[in-house]
C-alpha cells in the first residue's frame, strides 16, 4: 500500500468528499482572493476600451487596422474644441485627421506573379517596347534627315557612319553587367594577391593629377615637344617586341615591362573606389590633352578592349579598287594607292586613354551617389564631343579627298604646298579647342624653308593626307611603300587610252570606294567612344544619354 493510498484512509470522511469535487473547494464569490480580483480586473478594462474604441473609431479611425500603438491615446473628449493641451491629446487629434483621407493599403509580395506576366505577355510590356522602338525610328529619321540636309547639289556624298542600334545597346548592356559582376569577384589565388599587392605599393597615393598621368603614360603631362618625340621614337622601334612585352606582362614577368601601363585586374583591383572615380573625373580633361595623344604604340597595343562586329579590312577595298579598272582592264598601281592612302582618321578618345576608362567602368561599384553618377555623365558628355570632332574631322577630310580626285581626273593642277597647307590649317582649328595652346603662336620652319607663324602642329599631317589622295610621292604613307611608282591620280585612265566616258565611270567607282573607305575609318575611329557611352547609359541606368549623344551628333550634318 502506497503512502498516498494510507493518508487518504485517515481523511474524514467529508474532506474526503471534497477532494473528488473541486467546484466545492472554490470559495464564495465574495470571499475571491486579491489576485483574482486583479486579473478581472484587467479582463474588464480591457474590454471596455475595446468597446470605446469601436464606438469611436468614426473620431480616431479603424484602431485595428493599425496595429497595436506606442502610446496610450485616449479618446477625444466630446468639448474637444480643436486645440490639444498635452501630448495624448494631440496624438489622438493626429489619428482622427489621418482617419479622414483615403486610406493606405499594403500588397504581398508575390513571387510567381512576375513569372506569370511574362508567360502570358502582358499589353503593357509590349506596348512599352513598340514605343520604344518607334521613339528609336523616329530618332534614325531625324539623323537621316538631318544627313539629307547637308548633302546639297555641290557637295559630295559623305557616308557618315551609322549610329549604334537598339539590338548592339542592349548585347552590350547584357555583356557589361556581367563582366562587371565578374571583376567584382577577390583574388582567388596567392599569385594574384601577390600582383594586387605590388600594384597597390606602386599606385600614387595622393590626389595630383600629374603623378596619376605619369602612372599611366610613362611621362608627365608638361612634357616637351622633342620629348614627347623622342618617347613616340622609343616606342615605335619597339613595337615589334610589343605583343611579346604584352604577353609577358599579362603572364606577370617582372623584368618585361611596358612603357606605357595597361590596365590589368591586378592593377584595377589595386584601386580604391576613390581612385577610380578620380581618374574617371580626370579622363575628359586628358581625352584632348596634348601629350595624351603622343604615344604611338598605344595604338599598336596588344589587343583593343571592343572589336568590331565586322572585320572589313582596307586590303580588302583595296583590292576591289585593283578589280575595277574601266572596261573592264585592270587598274593600275597609282589607283590602289589612291584608295589606300587614305590617311587615318585620329582615333576620338586616345586608344590607351580608352581602354583605361572602360576598364575603370567595369571595376566601378553599380551602386552610386548623385555626385558619383554626375562624374560618369560628363565622362559620356565628353565622349559625346569627341564623336562630333570626329565626324567633323571626316566630313571636312572626304570633301577634300573627293573633290581632288575629281579636279585631278579633270586634268585640274595639282594643289600648292600653301594651298594644302591652308586646307589642313583649316580643318584643325575648326575641330581642335587646344590647336593654339599646342603651337602657342610661335614660330617653325617647313621643309621648304618658309617661315609659318600660328600653323597648328598637325598641319603637316593634313597636308599629307590631302598630297596623298592625290597619289603624291611626297605625302604617301611609308606603309604604301610598294606604291611609290605613281605621281597622280588620272595616270591609270589616261595611260591606258580609255575614253572620257570610261575615265568618268572609274573615277566614279574610285569615288565610291574612297567614301566606304572614308566611312570605315571614321566608324573605327568612334567605335571606343560609342563603347564608354554605352557603358555608362546601360550599366547605371542613364539611358536618356543615348538621345542626348544622338542628337548632338546628328547636328554634324546640319
Amino acid at each position: 500500500m502506497s503512502r498516498g493510498t494510507h493518508l487518504a484512509e485517515r481523511m474524514p470522511p467529508a474532506k474526503r468528499m471534497r477532494r473528488h469535487e473541486p467546484g466545492k473547494d472554490a470559495p464564495p464569490v465574495g470571499q475571491r482572493t486579491s489576485a483574482e480580483k486583479t486579473r478581472r480586473g484587467h479582463e474588464e478594462q480591457r474590454r471596455d476600451r475595446a468597446a470605446a474604441s469601436k464606438k469611436s473609431r468614426g473620431m480616431n479611425g479603424d484602431e485595428l487596422s493599425r496595429g497595436g500603438r506606442a502610446f496610450d491615446v485616449p479618446s477625444l473628449p466630446v468639448d474637444f474644441d480643436g486645440v490639444p493641451v498635452d501630448g495624448s491629446q494631440y496624438l489622438a487629434l493626429v489619428r482622427h485627421q489621418a482617419a479622414l483621407h483615403a486610406p493606405v493599403y499594403r500588397v504581398a509580395f508575390n513571387p510567381y506573379e512576375a513569372a506569370a506576366a511574362a508567360a502570358a505577355g502582358t499589353k503593357k510590356e509590349e506596348s512599352k517596347d513598340q514605343l520604344r522602338a518607334r521613339h528609336d525610328a523616329d530618332l534614325d529619321a531625324v539623323v537621316s534627315a538631318a544627313a539629307a540636309c547637308f548633302r546639297d547639289s555641290d557637295s559630295p556624298e559623305t557616308n557618315l557612319p551609322p549610329l549604334p542600334s537598339l539590338a548592339w545597346r542592349q548585347m552590350f548592356t547584357c555583356k557589361f553587367k556581367a563582366m562587371r559582376h565578374r571583376l567584382s569577384y577577390p583574388a582567388a589565388n596567392e599569385a594574384a594577391l601577390h600582383a594586387v599587392a605590388s600594384e597597390s605599393r606602386m599606385t600614387p597615393d595622393d590626389r595630383n593629377e600629374g603623378l596619376w598621368f605619369q602612372w599611366i603614360f610613362g611621362y608627365g603631362m608638361r612634357a616637351r615637344r622633342n620629348q614627347l618625340k623622342g618617347h613616340q621614337q622609343q616606342q615605335q622601334a619597339g613595337s615589334s617586341t610589343a605583343s611579346a612585352l604584352a604577353a609577358a606582362a599579362a603572364e606577370g614577368d617582372a623584368e618585361q615591362e611596358l612603357l606605357w601601363r595597361e590596365p590589368r585586374t591586378a592593377a584595377l583591383r589595386a584601386l580604391g573606389h576613390e581612385h577610380v572615380l578620380k581618374l574617371l573625373e580626370y579622363m575628359p580633361e586628358w581625352f584632348v590633352h596634348p601629350a595624351a595623344q603622343a604615344p604611338a604604340a598605344a595604338e599598336s597595343a596588344p589587343s583593343s578592349v571592343i572589336r568590331s562586329p565586322s572585320n572589313t579590312s582596307k586590303s580588302t577595298t583595296a583590292g576591289a579598287g585593283l578589280a575595277l579598272g574601266a572596261g573592264g582592264t585592270s587598274a593600275s598601281g597609282p589607283d590602289a594607292a589612291a584608295l589606300a592612302s587614305v590617311a587615318r582618321l585620329p582615333d576620338a578618345v586616345p586608344p590607351l586613354l580608352a581602354r583605361w576608362t572602360f576598364a575603370l567602368l567595369a571595376a566601378l561599384s553599380p551602386h552610386l551617389d548623385g555626385e558619383e553618377v554626375s562624374v560618369l555623365r560628363t565622362l559620356a558628355r565628353a565622349c559625346v564631343q569627341a564623336i562630333v570632332r570626329n565626324r567633323w574631322r571626316f566630313r571636312v577630310k572626304a570633301k577634300n579627298l573627293l573633290s581632288s580626285s575629281s579636279n585631278a581626273s579633270a586634268g585640274a593642277t595639282p594643289w600648292t604646298k600653301e594651298e594644302e597647307r591652308d586646307v589642313s590649317a583649316a580643318v584643325d582649328m575648326i575641330l581642335d579647342n587646344d590647336a593654339e595652346e599646342q603651337t602657342g603662336g610661335q614660330e617653325h620652319d617647313d621643309e621648304d624653308g618658309i617661315m609659318h607663324i600660328g600653323t597648328p602642329s598637325r598641319t603637316r599631317r593634313g597636308a599629307a593626307a590631302v598630297a596623298e589622295a592625290r597619289g603624291s610621292r611626297k605625302g604617301r604613307s611609308a606603309r604604301l611603300h610598294d606604291a611609290e611608282g605613281a605621281d597622280r591620280l588620272p595616270a591609270a585612265g589616261v595611260a591606258s587610252g580609255l575614253d572620257e566616258g570610261a575615265v568618268g565611270t572609274h573615277n566614279a567607282a574610285m569615288a565610291h570606294l574612297l567614301r566606304q573607305a572614308l566611312a570605315e575609318e571614321a566608324q573605327r575611329a568612334e567605335r571606343s567612344a560609342w563603347v564608354i557611352i554605352a557603358a555608362v547609359a546601360g550599366g547605371w541606368g542613364q539611358s536618356d544619354l543615348w538621345d542626348e549623344g544622338m542628337r548632338e551628333v546628328g547636328k554634324v550634318a546640319l
